[in-house]
């Protein structure tokens, strides 16, 4: 660690501390420059890690969306540890909450990298978040005057290529659990039935599928459009996550009648809904999203499933069809990925070639013969199950 010091011309005494000789020097040359050229600023006070990172949402938060700015909390550590973070994996909060930042340094990235990125660490997707939002996180502290150097652009601060090898790839549910589940919701639950639909159909994300609107079917193509999304937390309807995730997905019949029995059921027929109305604006989705006792794992468990969460339904469309052939770039355009290369690095264990993608929805719900589930068991309640049936669940027969 070395320490430049210098003088302004009131006097004032200022230095700073560096990982290395050469930005010591560097830096105290272009400042006795500034200073000569009367262009010199004085730096800004000294903050915290935590201080400067709470200041800098607070800066954007009015630019950004609910959904990032909790991303970036969860990233940073800022609200309580996510259970989803090993307990000896440390966040940037508790590495450097209480230090200033000008005093981080390239060896403080290196040895908190390191713990990130071994066998107990983060995925190696989590690590590159974390990296990203720090490296921006460092550029508007320098802009702003609190850093002088930027501790993260140094050829040390490396990530491994390969990263939680053992960790499972493929997070999607298999066949027969998914088709249970959806054979169970037909009967019992219309309304999370269409919502599972658009999620294992469709590709759809949770916060989309809740947002869908009667205007954004169509009927006659057999697509549905994603224009807007929800945001459960901030209850509020928002524009989609990024400029791809406005897309058209391709829609079978079963997901079709499943939304217009929803319709049917709410205004009495589907030429009667208006077009801007969201089609499962009755459906609880805090219910499900927060797994309650009387939401999605009481139907799990009514259903005889396995636990699974409603996001892996997605990951089962997109497995599902790249399992039977489908091209990387129809999926990748479904599920509303950026870059082709997303969708490969997240089912690159699953890529196959030489046969024609399947209609996954028919697949799931069709059985060998009219009557029966894809699990080859007739549903309790219900006389007749096929595609593009809208079912009537026999409620006395499930009290």
């Amino acid at each position: 660690m070395w320490t430049a010091v210098f003088r302004d011309v009131s006097g004032r005494r200022h230095k700073q501390s560096f990982p290395s000789k050469g930005d010591g020097t560097a830096w105290l040359r272009k400042s006795i420059a500034a200073v000569s050229g009367g262009t010199y600023i004085a730096p800004a006070p000294a903050v915290t890690f935590r201080q400067f990172v709470d200041k800098w949402l607070a800066d954007r938060s009015a630019a950004l969306q609910p959904a990032t700015i909790r991303t970036y909390r969860t990233l940073f550590g800022l609200d309580p540890e996510s259970t989803r973070r090993p307990r000896r994996v440390p966040s940037p909060i508790q590495a450097w909450g209480d230090r200033k930042i000008a005093t981080l340094t390239t060896g403080d990235m290196v040895e908190h990298f390191k713990a990130l990125t071994g066998l107990d660490g983060l995925a190696a997707t989590a690590v590159q978040n974390i990296r990203a939002g720090l490296s921006t996180v460092f550029s508007d502290a320098i802009a702003g005057g609190y850093l002088q150097v930027h501790p993260l652009k140094n050829r040390l601060v490396k990530l491994p290529k390969a990263q939680r090898s053992h960790r499972k790839l493929n997070k999607a549910p298999s066949f027969e659990t998914a088709a249970r589940f959806v054979n169970w919701l037909q009967v019992h639950e219309p309304s999370v039935y269409a919502y599972v639909l658009l999620l294992c159909g469709c590709s759809l994300r949770p916060g989309e599928a809740a947002a869908v609107r009667v205007g954004d079917v169509d009927r006659v193509r057999g697509l549905v459009t994603i224009s807007q999304k929800r945001d459960p937390r901030a209850r509020i309807i928002a524009a989609p996550k990024t400029e791809a995730a406005r897309r058209s997905v391709q829609a079978g019949p079963a997901v079709l009648a499943a939304l217009d029995a929803v319709l049917v059921a709410r205004f009495g027929s589907v030429s009667a809904a208006p077009a801007e109305a969201i089609i499962l604006d009755g459906l609880d989705t805090e219910r499900l999203r927060k797994n309650r006792a009387s939401g999605w794992n009481a139907m799990l468990r009514a259903a005889g499933c396995e636990h699974l969460t409603a996001y892996s339904l997605r990951h089962f469309f997109a497995s599902g069809h790249l399992a039977r052939g489908r091209s990387l770039a129809w999926v990748s355009q479904q599920m509303g990925h950026t870059k082709v290369s997303t969708t490969l690095n997240a089912y690159a264990d699953v890529v196959t070639s030489g046969r024609d993608g399947d209609a996954l929805v028919a697949e799931l719900l069709s059985g060998d013969n009219l009557g029966t589930s894809a699990v080859g068991k007739r549903p309790e309640g219900s006389d007749d199950v096929r595609v593009g049936v809208a079912q009537v669940p026999n409620r006395s027969a499930n009290v």
